[in-house]
């Protein structure tokens, strides 16, 4: 069950950042008090931040 909540809160904020934005995202993790969401992105190599409730990028990090 968690992993189906994980998932649709990972779809929704997908669905909500630009394409421009996230690039190739293959995982989520969300902050322990919810606020953000760290998305790996595969083709990218890079991880969005994202402000889960204003549901856009606050930064992004190389991850080479």
């Amino acid at each position: 069950m968690l992993l189906f909540i994980i998932s649709v809160v990972f779809v929704a904020l997908i669905g909500q950042a630009s394409s421009a934005v996230l690039n190739g995202p293959t995982a989520v993790a969300i902050s322990p008090d919810g606020a953000e969401a760290y998305v790996a992105n595969f083709t990218g190599n890079s991880v969005s931040v994202i402000d889960t409730e204003a549901q856009s990028e606050l930064t992004q990090i190389d991850v080479g």
